[in-house]
């Protein structure tokens, strides 16, 4: 099971005045819609994660929902979930929250399920400030792989949607099809090398310790190549 988790500020937290009949809020939904379309097909990811913490967490499940009914029948959704729904909410807000729980794959418990630990990669959708609890779970999300959606870059200012986060995800596309070919070409290079190499496991290990940023990469890399690096 591959994971992709979903960070976002909260919707008060957003450039522009959230509301779901809005023109960025289409176009918001739209570049959540594309990203989990390219983690699915280019990426391999059967499993989509979430908090429901804010409208912004319900906006996502509603996306993977839907792809699931009319897209991808295999894709699953798991939901994070801390407490009840905050009685504040309207009857029409705990009704959707209710709803998404009813129709997920799974529930877990906040405190039985780290997202940033269990996932593989994430999709985050962030307003470019480096602060807060947002912040936080990006800076360790990191560590891994992050599609963004800028909230910046969508428009608020006018009904023309932008394509400019379009733009980049199919160039994006184009880059992981020339990547699928160096990748073989550099494991075919790499398995050269260790077959001439006195010791190679342990230079996996040294590159590791003197990278830490990479370990996963490094370890993924050794993993295809069948060796055994035995890294917590």
């Amino acid at each position: 099971m591959s994971i992709c988790g979903f960070i976002s500020n909260p919707p008060e937290e957003f450039p522009w005045e959230y509301g779901i009949e809005s023109a960025p809020h289409a176009e918001f939904i739209k570049q959540i819609e594309e990203a989990i379309e390219v983690a699915v097909e280019w990426d391999e990811i059967d499993t989509f994660c979430c908090e429901m913490s804010n409208k912004a967490d319900w906006d996502f499940a509603e996306v993977v929902l839907s792809l699931k009914e009319n897209k991808y029948p295999k894709i699953k959704l798991i939901c994070v979930v801390d407490s009840e729904p905050n009685q504040n909410l309207s009857k029409q807000d705990i009704e959707r929250y209710n709803t998404i729980l009813q129709k997920a794959d799974k529930k877990r418990r906040l405190n039985d399920f780290s997202i940033i630990d269990k996932c593989k990669q994430f999709i985050a959708a962030w307003n470019g400030q480096k602060s807060g609890r947002t912040w936080e779970k990006l800076y360790f999300a990191t560590q891994k792989s992050v599609y963004f959606v800028r909230l910046k870059d969508i428009k608020a200012d006018t009904d023309e949607l932008n394509g400019r986060l379009k733009r980049e995800l199919r160039d994006a596309r184009e880059s992981s099809k020339r990547c699928v070919f160096a990748k073989i070409a550099y494991t075919f290079l790499i398995e050269e090398l260790i077959a001439k190499h006195p010791d190679p496991v342990a230079t996996f290990k040294a590159t590791i310790k003197k990278h830490p940023y990479f370990k996963r990469d490094i370890t993924d890399l050794a993993e295809t190549l069948k060796l055994n690096l035995d890294v917590d």
